[in-house]
């Protein structure tokens, strides 16, 4: 590049030649320059100042010149390289011009040495170089603009934090790399600084917001600074992404508010002090300890907390420390006095810990109160010396208990083989008895039904005998199998019906498959069986949340023996849990424990029962894809003439009896359920009284009167739980005993079940109610101060039809009306639920589907709606709709924690087939009303009957008793068509006894009755 010298590099030469290129003068700038004195060079030809190749050429140059007159240099300037005396050669500038002086030509040159000049240049060069490896090096990303803001330079750093190619960006405005409002501010705020000089980032830096080249926005910290290129301002930009600082930043607030808190609400005294021991933060539980607060102690030396000779010596101890780095106490704890702010002192254990903030140390001192427990060591103390008196005596009587325990053993194992014969003889009796009594065919079938629940129920009582006394056997390694014929796909159906609940409550479909060679009857132990299918079940079941559960049966290689196998779609192990699921206590891990429950000796008990069979187990799992669990048994196939154990279809139905009677509160929105509980309840003699939500729930108990409350969960306004956790509350403050509270809910989930508990209920039951259950549960956590005790000679109000089933033809495809009327014990009551039912449910597969397709859809309203409905159709024994609706809630149980379920959360199909059975089940209810209505009315109308009923309803309508009045009704419905008595059981349902006495009355004057 070409550089005109300026006079502030250098001074300059003049040395004139004559046309022969002799030298004519020679100043003292070129004496400076070439090193030469004038004397050394005049009369010289000027070539000996040039090093080759200019000192060869010059005088040819010269020659052409003046026979030609083209001049390559006269007249102008050009960059050449001159010689020096001592032979080195260095560039100068040189300028020629002709001058005529008498006729003779003589050239003029100005001479520049140009070293200095051209040692900047390769610096500026090298500068220029090394600036640019800098940038394509540097980590970070820098950006050059010129004063209108358009981009010079953009590094390999900046391409990659931008998104941008370095070609996409240069001679752009640097613009496109900014959201707004930075983006639509820059252009003006360059201006004002280039006119107004005030700069808001130039010369420091802040955080601003980047733009990417796909719109994406992030923080970076931005520093800029100007330089002068030429005379023009440049500005450089270097750029930190802070992403990741911002998000670090943001899980240290959180981290710091979490600490805060912890600090806040920990019941331990903390601490903290500098290294000067300067108090600098002390927590709630420390304030109240200390009696101190806060103020008082932030910035003082802690030995204000410290009596003597802590307090004295605590500096030097902390010095010494940081010094030499020998602790006492810090890593560690020990047993020291504090003081508080009145003086007093108390001993307490101090752990201390060391941490370090901005590269200071900070120590943490975390402190117990031992008061008590020094109090106590010092009266254990006092006790010693008796104790050791005692000791002596004790050791004697021990001698003497341990030779009276061992006579008892002894005596319990005679005890034990005498009650085994003199329990089982009457037994057997009882048992033999029955099946004779039920050989009679001239037995009524209520009478058959009692005497097969007679049996099936002592059945079951010989079983828990058998397992009793079996401990005994177990304790002495005794322990064998029954091996009796019995049949084997009835104990898979009994199976079935048992696990059927948990299947539905889950939404698992259910597969038993048997192979075609396995025999019917086989001989074995048809109790242990069942007991280890129900082990791996309930675990399948357990641990399954979607899919299927299936057991396969088939006979293997070994004659007789069985292969089970119980496969299903959970969550799976992985090899390290496979290999000690059949250890005792073991499973999966903490967290299978903490989630799902259990003790884990289901498999370790099946283990051995199966090895019992002269069988083997074993498990086969993919993690997160499900389990199979294969067990084999020694079942020999007996003669199919051979009669069975549990050949006969017979359902065990015990009925039973409270001992004490309570005075209860039922705590029920819906009053279907509410009148299956009220009437089950009131029939075993208990006193009960409903409530409609959690609200009077609460309000029922601090008035007082009652022993037991059934408490719903899902109630509207206040729902069972907080009512509990009220009720609590308020005898707590009142210093009343409490109260049991026995949940009732739809849910089998462990979880829920967990809420009721910590909630402060007593015991969960679940929906539908078996009432059985229930009222050993009520006298099982009813102190014995509450209740009184029952007239033996009392009767239980258990009105069962043993024609019953046939009254609800209509209903046969839609309920089971075994078990439903086993539960409700009154036909005519349970008729009445069914129509409540009926009336109250019409619209709710409408407002269920509104819930589930709205945007977004309303998956708690459905929930809501589905528990309701629930616990409703299981009461009524609805089979298939109950079915269904287990099934929908269970695929809507899991949305509820989810933000944004996807398409498919749930099968729309379940939905489609639960609308088919609403409508076939509200459709039967309906024909059931109207078959029922028809035999009404072919009843003879019977004036004087319809007066004596329509004057006994005004009276109790007057009184404000419901109780008194739907019976009436009832009877009255025999003998006035459906329409015109109707209109008395919608304003019953409401509590509108004027509106009703006035219907009474109007229907009594179209009647021509005077009520």
């Amino acid at each position: 590049m070409k550089t005109t010298p300026r006079s502030s590099i250098s001074a300059v030469g003049t040395i004139t030649i004559d046309e022969h290129g002799l030298i004519c003068s020679f100043d003292a700038v070129s004496e400076r320059i070439f090193g030469y004195a004038q004397a050394d060079v005049l009369s010289r030809n000027v070539s000996m100042l040039m090093p080759a190749p200019y000192q060869s050429e010059h005088d040819q140059y010269l020659g052409r010149y003046r026979q030609e007159g083209a001049p390559r240099i006269i007249g102008q300037g050009r960059e050449v390289m001159g010689q020096h005396r001592d032979g080195h050669s260095f560039p100068i500038w040189l300028a020629v011009n002709e001058v005529r002086l008498g006729g003779e030509r003589v050239f003029v040159g100005s001479i520049v040495e140009l070293s200095e000049q051209k040692s900047i240049e390769s610096d500026l060069l090298q500068s220029q170089e090394t600036m640019r490896a800098i940038l394509a090096t540097a980590i970070n990303p820098i950006i050059t603009i010129n004063a209108k803001g358009i981009v010079c330079s953009f590094n390999p750093a900046a391409e990659q934090l931008f998104a941008y190619a370095s070609n996409e960006v240069l001679g752009q405005n640097v613009k496109i790399l900014m959201p707004q409002p930075y983006h639509a501010e820059h252009d003006g705020y360059l201006s004002r600084y280039l006119r107004e000089g005030q700069p808001h980032v130039i010369g420091k830096g802040r955080e601003v917001v980047g733009r990417k080249k796909d719109g994406s926005t992030f923080p970076m910290h931005l520093s800029v600074g100007q330089m002068d290129v030429s005379g023009e301002s440049m500005f450089v930009g270097i750029i930190v992404d802070i992403s990741e600082r911002k998000a670090a930043e943001a899980e240290l607030a959180n981290s710091l508010e979490t600490t805060r808190a912890i600090l806040a609400t920990v019941i331990n005294p903390i601490i903290t002090i500098d290294a000067v021991g300067q108090v600098c933060s002390l927590n709630p539980a420390a304030e109240t300890l200390f009696g101190y607060a806060r103020e008082e102690v932030l910035g003082q030396n802690v030995k204000l907390i410290m009596p003597e000779p802590y307090r004295g010596e605590h500096d030097g101890y902390l010095s010494r420390y940081l010094h030499e780095g020998n602790p006492h106490v810090i890593g560690k704890g020990r047993e020291v006095v504090g003081r508080k702010k009145d003086g007093s002192t108390f001993p307490m254990h101090l752990s201390v810990g060391r941490m370090e903030v901005g590269g200071e140390p900070m120590f943490v001192g975390i402190i117990v109160d031992i008061t008590e427990r020094k109090n106590a060591e010092a009266e254990l103390m006092q006790h010693r010396d008796r104790l050791a008196e005692m000791v002596a005596s004790a050791t004697a009587e021990l001698q003497q208990a341990k030779e009276d325990a061992e006579a008892g053993a002894k005596t319990k194992s005679a005890f034990l083989a005498n009650m085994s014969h003199e329990i089982r003889t009457p037994m057997n009796a009882i048992i033999g008895f029955a099946d004779v009594v039920l050989q009679d065919e001239t037995l009524s079938e209520a009478t058959r039904a009692h005497v097969k629940t007679i049996l099936r129920a002592s059945r079951s009582l010989l079983g828990i005998i058998n397992d009793v006394l079996d401990i005994s056997k177990l304790d002495s390694g005794k322990f064998t199998l029954e091996e009796i014929p019995f049949h084997l796909p009835n104990v898979l159906r009994d199976l079935q019906l048992t696990i059927e609940h948990q299947l539905n409550e889950k939404g698992l479909q259910y597969h038993c498959q048997m192979a075609g060679n396995i025999p019917t009857k086989v001989l074995g132990d048809p109790t242990r069986l069942r007991q280890v299918l129900l082990n791996l079940l309930g675990n399948a079941i357990k641990f399954t949340d979607n899919g299927e559960i299936r057991l396969q049966i088939k006979m293997t290689d070994q004659q007789d023996c069985l292969q089970f196998s119980i496969s299903d779609t959970g969550i799976g192990m992985t090899e390290k849990q496979l290999a000690k699921v059949f250890d005792a206590f073991s499973q999966a891990d903490a967290s299978t424990t903490r989630n799902f429950g259990g003790t884990g000796l289901g498999t370790t008990i099946s283990k051995q029962i199966v090895e019992q069979m002269q069988g083997s187990i074993w498990a086969e799992s993919n993690w997160k894809e499900g389990s199979t669990f294969h067990f084999t048994a020694r079942l020999p196939a007996v003669d199919l003439q051979l009669r069975c154990f549990n050949e006969d279809d017979i359902s065990v139905n015990e009925a039973y009896i409270s001992p004490r009677l309570f005075n209860v509160l039922v705590a029920e929105d819906l009053e279907t359920n509410a009148s299956l509980a009220l009437l089950r309840i009131s029939q075993q003699g208990h006193r009960v009284d409903w409530v409609k939500n959690g609200r009077e729930a609460l309000q029922a108990v601090m008035r007082g009167g009652y022993e037991i409350v059934l408490m719903d969960v899902m109630m509207p306004e206040m729902d069972g739980l907080e009512a509990t956790r009220r009720i609590r509350s308020f005898e707590m403050l009142n210093g009343k005993s409490p109260i049991p509270i026995i949940a009732l809910t739809a849910s089998v989930l462990r979880e829920d079940h967990l809420r009721c508990l910590e909630a402060g209920m007593d015991r969960v039951e679940g929906k539908p109610i078996d009432f059985n259950v229930l009222f050993r549960t009520m006298e099982e956590i009813a102190p014995a101060n509450l209740g009184t005790s029952r007239d033996e000679h009392a009767e239980v109000m258990l009105p069962i039809s043993a024609s019953a089933e046939k009254e609800f033809v209509e209903l046969a495809d839609i309920a089971n009306l075994s078990k439903a009327l086993a539960v409700w014990q009154d036909p005519q009551v349970y008729e009445d639920a069914l129509q409540l039912f009926a009336r109250q449910q019409a619209n709710t597969i409408s407002t269920l589907q509104s819930a589930l397709t709205q945007s977004p859809p309303d998956y708690m309203g459905a929930y809501k709606l589905l528990h309701a409905l629930k616990g409703m159709s299981g009461n009524l024994h609805l089979t298939r709709l109950f079915n269904l609706v287990c099934q929908l809630d269970a695929q809507i149980k899991p949305l509820l924690a989810q933000a944004e379920p996807g398409e498919d959360a749930y099968d729309p199909r379940t939905l489609a087939e639960l609308e088919q059975a609403m409508h076939q089940a509200l459709k039967a209810i309906e024909s059931q009303a109207l078959r029922e209505q028809n035999e009404e009315q072919l009843a003879c109308y019977d004036a004087e009957q319809v007066r004596r009923l329509m004057n006994q309803l005004q009276h109790e309508l007057a009184q404000l008793n419901p109780d008194t009045v739907e019976p009436l009704i009832k009877d009255l419905r025999k003998y006035l068509p459906a329409e015109q008595v109707a209109p008395l059981w919608h304003l019953l349902e409401s509590f509108d006894f004027n509106a009703a006495q006035e219907h009474l009355t109007s229907l009594g004057e179209t009647l021509g009755l005077t009520p």
